[in-house]
Protein backbone atom coordinates (compact mmCIF):
# COMPACT_ATOMS: atom_id res chain seq x y z
CA UNK A 1 0.00 0.00 0.00
CA UNK A 2 1.09 3.24 -0.97
CA UNK A 3 2.11 5.53 2.23
CA UNK A 4 2.01 3.04 4.54
CA UNK A 5 4.75 1.26 6.68
CA UNK A 6 4.93 -1.64 3.68
CA UNK A 7 6.76 1.11 1.67
CA UNK A 8 9.34 2.13 3.20
CA UNK A 9 11.90 -0.07 1.50
CA UNK A 10 14.57 -0.38 4.61
CA UNK A 11 14.17 -3.10 6.47
CA UNK A 12 16.27 -1.44 9.71
CA UNK A 13 13.77 1.96 9.15
CA UNK A 14 10.39 -0.13 9.02
CA UNK A 15 11.32 -1.72 11.95
CA UNK A 16 12.15 1.48 13.83
CA UNK A 17 9.24 3.21 12.82
CA UNK A 18 6.87 0.46 13.48
CA UNK A 19 7.98 -1.63 16.22
CA UNK A 20 8.92 0.46 19.27
CA UNK A 21 7.07 -0.10 23.19
CA UNK A 22 5.09 3.00 23.91
CA UNK A 23 3.70 4.39 27.66
CA UNK A 24 4.69 3.35 31.01
CA UNK A 25 7.65 1.05 31.36
CA UNK A 26 6.60 -2.66 31.95
CA UNK A 27 9.37 -2.68 34.83
CA UNK A 28 10.57 -6.42 34.23
CA UNK A 29 12.34 -8.31 36.82
CA UNK A 30 13.24 -12.19 38.05
CA UNK A 31 9.74 -13.17 39.21
CA UNK A 32 11.19 -14.70 42.46
CA UNK A 33 14.39 -15.57 43.81
CA UNK A 34 15.93 -19.05 42.67
CA UNK A 35 12.99 -18.12 39.70
CA UNK A 36 13.02 -19.58 35.73
CA UNK A 37 10.70 -16.89 34.69
CA UNK A 38 10.68 -13.21 34.93
CA UNK A 39 7.46 -10.74 35.57
CA UNK A 40 6.64 -6.82 34.96
CA UNK A 41 4.37 -4.35 36.79
CA UNK A 42 3.26 -2.84 34.21
CA UNK A 43 0.61 -3.67 31.51
CA UNK A 44 2.86 -3.47 28.00
CA UNK A 45 1.70 -1.32 25.12
CA UNK A 46 3.74 -1.93 22.03
CA UNK A 47 3.81 -1.14 18.20
CA UNK A 48 4.50 -4.50 16.13
CA UNK A 49 4.14 -3.68 12.61
CA UNK A 50 2.39 -0.68 12.38
CA UNK A 51 -0.86 -2.43 14.78
CA UNK A 52 -1.08 -0.79 18.62
CA UNK A 53 -0.89 -4.19 20.86
CA UNK A 54 -0.87 -4.49 24.71
CA UNK A 55 -0.05 -8.20 26.76
CA UNK A 56 -1.38 -7.76 30.30
CA UNK A 57 1.17 -7.35 33.12
CA UNK A 58 3.59 -10.60 32.73
CA UNK A 59 3.09 -12.70 35.46
CA UNK A 60 5.54 -15.96 35.70
CA UNK A 61 6.30 -15.57 32.14
CA UNK A 62 8.90 -18.35 30.96
CA UNK A 63 12.14 -17.59 28.90
CA UNK A 64 10.50 -19.06 25.54
CA UNK A 65 12.85 -19.21 22.52
CA UNK A 66 11.90 -18.07 19.01
CA UNK A 67 13.81 -20.71 17.31
CA UNK A 68 13.82 -19.40 13.64
CA UNK A 69 15.17 -16.03 14.89
CA UNK A 70 18.13 -17.83 17.69
CA UNK A 71 19.24 -19.49 14.36
CA UNK A 72 20.03 -16.36 12.84
CA UNK A 73 21.92 -15.41 16.11
CA UNK A 74 23.53 -18.30 16.66
CA UNK A 75 23.07 -21.30 13.65
CA UNK A 76 21.24 -23.38 16.01
CA UNK A 77 17.24 -22.71 17.41
CA UNK A 78 17.68 -23.58 20.91
CA UNK A 79 19.41 -21.76 23.76
CA UNK A 80 23.42 -22.84 24.57
CA UNK A 81 24.56 -22.83 27.50
CA UNK A 82 26.39 -19.61 28.49
CA UNK A 83 30.03 -20.62 29.46
CA UNK A 84 31.45 -19.21 32.67
CA UNK A 85 33.18 -15.42 32.52
CA UNK A 86 30.88 -14.46 29.66
CA UNK A 87 28.29 -11.67 29.08
CA UNK A 88 25.26 -12.41 27.01
CA UNK A 89 22.33 -10.11 26.36
CA UNK A 90 18.82 -11.82 25.95
CA UNK A 91 16.38 -9.55 24.30
CA UNK A 92 12.58 -10.28 25.35
CA UNK A 93 9.73 -9.60 22.28
CA UNK A 94 6.42 -9.99 21.89
CA UNK A 95 5.23 -10.78 18.54
CA UNK A 96 1.46 -9.38 17.11
CA UNK A 97 -0.10 -12.16 18.39
CA UNK A 98 0.85 -11.40 22.21
CA UNK A 99 3.53 -14.05 22.48
CA UNK A 100 6.16 -13.30 24.84
CA UNK A 101 9.79 -14.87 23.32
CA UNK A 102 13.29 -14.71 24.03
CA UNK A 103 16.50 -13.75 21.86
CA UNK A 104 19.62 -15.09 22.67
CA UNK A 105 23.13 -13.35 21.83
CA UNK A 106 26.68 -14.53 21.32
CA UNK A 107 29.20 -14.00 23.85
CA UNK A 108 32.67 -12.52 22.94
CA UNK A 109 34.89 -14.69 20.91
CA UNK A 110 32.25 -17.54 20.24
CA UNK A 111 32.39 -20.28 17.99
CA UNK A 112 28.45 -20.41 16.02
CA UNK A 113 27.02 -23.55 15.56
CA UNK A 114 27.36 -25.43 12.45
CA UNK A 115 30.02 -23.48 10.95
CA UNK A 116 32.19 -23.45 14.17
CA UNK A 117 34.43 -20.85 12.27
CA UNK A 118 32.30 -17.61 12.74
CA UNK A 119 32.32 -15.35 16.23
CA UNK A 120 29.97 -14.01 17.94
CA UNK A 121 30.33 -10.59 19.11
CA UNK A 122 28.91 -10.19 22.23
CA UNK A 123 26.29 -8.00 21.36
CA UNK A 124 22.67 -7.61 21.09
CA UNK A 125 21.20 -10.51 18.99
CA UNK A 126 19.46 -9.58 15.91
CA UNK A 127 15.63 -8.95 16.50
CA UNK A 128 13.21 -9.48 13.25
CA UNK A 129 10.46 -6.87 12.30
CA UNK A 130 7.90 -9.79 13.44
CA UNK A 131 9.07 -8.98 17.04
CA UNK A 132 8.95 -5.90 19.48
CA UNK A 133 11.76 -6.02 22.11
CA UNK A 134 10.61 -4.54 25.65
CA UNK A 135 13.17 -5.56 27.67
CA UNK A 136 16.80 -6.81 28.13
CA UNK A 137 18.32 -9.39 30.17
CA UNK A 138 22.03 -8.91 30.52
CA UNK A 139 23.51 -12.41 32.33
CA UNK A 140 27.13 -12.17 32.99
CA UNK A 141 28.58 -15.44 34.68
CA UNK A 142 31.75 -15.69 37.01
CA UNK A 143 32.83 -19.18 37.85
CA UNK A 144 29.69 -20.83 36.32
CA UNK A 145 27.73 -21.60 33.40
CA UNK A 146 23.95 -21.01 32.70
CA UNK A 147 21.40 -22.12 30.79
CA UNK A 148 18.64 -19.56 30.40
CA UNK A 149 15.02 -21.21 30.81
CA UNK A 150 16.50 -24.39 31.95
CA UNK A 151 18.50 -23.07 35.67
CA UNK A 152 17.54 -20.16 37.77
CA UNK A 153 17.90 -16.61 36.72
CA UNK A 154 19.80 -15.09 39.85
CA UNK A 155 21.88 -18.91 40.17
CA UNK A 156 24.58 -18.82 42.15
CA UNK A 157 28.16 -16.67 40.61
CA UNK A 158 25.13 -14.97 37.88
CA UNK A 159 24.62 -11.57 37.87
CA UNK A 160 21.72 -10.58 35.79
CA UNK A 161 20.35 -7.20 34.78
CA UNK A 162 16.91 -6.24 33.54
CA UNK A 163 16.64 -2.84 31.30
CA UNK A 164 13.32 -1.60 30.06
CA UNK A 165 13.33 -0.60 26.61
CA UNK A 166 11.19 0.51 23.72
CA UNK A 167 13.50 -0.49 20.99
CA UNK A 168 16.74 -1.68 21.00
CA UNK A 169 19.41 1.06 22.41
CA UNK A 170 22.36 1.91 20.77
CA UNK A 171 25.13 1.01 23.57
CA UNK A 172 25.39 -1.95 25.18
CA UNK A 173 24.19 -1.59 29.20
Amino acid sequence: MKDSLASVQNNLMRQLIGNFVCGVAPVVAINAGSALTVKSSNTISYSCGGLMKTISALSAQALNIEATVQALNTGQPTFYTQPANTTVYYILCADAAGNVKCIQGTYAGQLLAPYQMEQGMGNYPIVTNAYTPFAILKQVTAATTWLCAGEAIDKAACSPTFRDINMLPTALI
